[in-house]
């Protein structure tokens, strides 16, 4: 007959190993992403991991990239090709969802102190004024351990993932098998992966720009006519002194940092357009020195079929800002290089072309946009995006990526937000 202590001792293992498998099948699962690098493996299918995944893969290759790309995920589509070309420097993209100022200063250090990179390309996104901080928004946009130095932090974050709860655990046990393959991010670039995002439009530009692209236009004409946009001060406070940081950082390492303002399309002025950000934008020109800036009334953000969805710009779009910045192309009215001494003039042009847009919404109750017959629209290539590697990979491992369904999903909250 057992006793007492030889069934506690049984009921300890038992929950043991019941722990263990649990463990090994979330590693095995791989739910959250968090272990794409622990198991050699090339792609994630989440890209709100990104933050821990790219910052072990930097780690790991550190002695081969020399470049990155900073920003949010509108950064994604920036290719590291390209800005090795124009630089004669290994990049590595290193955009995460949510950027932030916060998030950007904390990998600038983490990049050039750890990483040892030589040049940081850093994309701000004009809405981030109005956020400083995104790691309370959720447990996906906390700071990876990596980034600490903490060894017990580091053993403390890979168990919590071994625990993912049952219910992530089980939805994608179930529904990941069904995916596309081109749905997945690649690690050997970093860039993000928008391949069904060119199906859809090729299948359907029209239908697309206006289900993606153009998304509540009405109600955000109204907004960008009628309503002020605001940050507080506390915020725009911290994102200066971040910003003073990230240069005095980068100076400190004789770290060549670059720094522009992405596209953004008209249906997403409504989001910060007005005072406080032409505020915002000045100061931040003091800070660094100069900034480019395509955020402004361009033809290239007046045209809608330019953009993967209301905040995303398509690859092109995001050749060409390269490009232009390395003076090796240029688009007419695209493109404006601030400094200080500037800032006055194109502040002026731009008040005078938002009140000349705002008189037609006012006369005719909408802004006519321009179109895929326009010079200033940009074509789209149909191949997924990447580099020549994370092309390469993708064949190699899945054999090719045939044709997949046109993404006919709404973008939800997150994707929208994911700027």
């Amino acid at each position: 007959m057992i006793n007492s202590k030889k069934w506690v001792r049984l009921f300890l293992l038992l929950l043991f190993l019941c722990m263990a498998a649990y463990m090994a099948l979330n590693f095995y699962v791989n739910p959250l992403g968090y272990f794409t690098q622990a198991r050699g493996e090339h792609f994630y299918y989440s890209d709100d991991f990104a933050r821990s995944i790219k910052s072990a893969y930097v780690m790991e290759h550190k002695d081969e990239i020399e470049g990155a790309i900073l920003g949010g995920s509108k950064a994604g589509a920036i290719s590291t090709d390209l800005m090795e070309e124009m630089t004669g420097l290994h990049y590595y993209n290193f955009y995460v969802s949510q950027g932030n100022f916060l998030d950007y200063m904390r990998y600038t250090r983490y990049l050039v102190e750890d990483i040892g990179v030589k040049e940081i390309t850093l994309q701000l996104s004009s809405f981030e004024f109005q956020r400083y901080d995104r790691t309370n928004l959720a447990n996906n946009y906390h700071v990876p351990a990596i980034l600490t130095g903490n060894p017990f932090k580091r053993v403390q974050e890979f168990a919590s993932y071994l625990m993912t709860d049952v219910s992530t655990l089980y939805t994608e046990m179930t529904t990941r098998p069904s995916r596309q393959t081109f749905k997945t991010e690649c690690t050997a670039d970093g860039m993000r992966n928008w391949y069904g995002t060119l199906v859809s439009f090729a299948k359907n530009p029209d239908a697309h720009v206006r289900r993606r692209v153009q998304k509540k236009y009405k109600a955000n004409l109204e907004t960008l006519f009628t309503k002020t946009r605001t940050g507080s001060s506390e915020t725009l406070f911290n994102n200066e002194e971040a910003m003073r940081e990230i240069v005095s950082i980068c100076k400190k390492n004789d770290v060549k940092l670059r720094v522009f303002v992405g596209a953004s399309s008209f249906n997403e002025k409504c989001l910060f357009e007005g005072e406080t950000y032409y505020t915002y934008l000045s100061r931040l020109v003091d800070i660094v020195g100069e900034i480019w800036d395509f955020s402004d009334y361009n033809d290239v953000n007046m045209n809608p079929y330019n953009f993967f969805d209301q905040r995303h710009y398509s690859y092109e779009v995001a050749d060409l800002m390269v490009r232009t910045m390395f003076g090796k192309e240029q688009k007419e009215g695209f493109g404006v290089l601030l400094t200080p001494g500037t800032m006055f003039d194109y502040l002026a042009k731009r008040r005078a072309d938002y009140l000349s847009l705002e008189k037609e919404y006012l006369q005719s109750g909408t802004v006519e946009l321009l179109d895929m017959s326009d010079d200033s629209f940009i074509p789209w290539r149909s191949e997924w995006g990447g580099s020549e590697e994370a092309v390469r990979l993708r064949t190699e491992i899945f054999g090719g990526i045939g044709v997949p369904e046109a993404d006919t999903e709404e973008p939800t909250d997150s994707e929208e937000g994911a700027a």
